[in-house]
């Protein structure tokens, strides 16, 4: 365990057993999403490396885009 990581878990097991559960639980969903955003990360980074990557719209033809889809009714 790191320091910091350490330091934290002592002080969390001086709480009550349900804040410290709440932080338990806090925690494994960051860690899980942390994962799955790592997961994403190297697919994306696979498809770029093999070319199968759909070139992006500029931001400005996208916000023309959205504009156009979602802008004010009457202008």
């Amino acid at each position: 365990m790191t320091d910091i990581f350490s330091v934290a878990a002592k002080k969390i097991g001086k709480l009550p057993p349900a804040l410290r559960d709440d932080i338990g639980f806090e925690l494994l969903d960051r860690v899980a999403a942390w994962h799955d955003l790592r997961k994403k990360l190297t697919v994306g980074i696979a498809d770029i490396e093999s070319g199968r990557v759909v070139k992006l719209p500029s931001a400005a033809s996208l916000m023309r885009e959205l504009k156009r889809r979602h802008g004010k009714k009457g202008r």
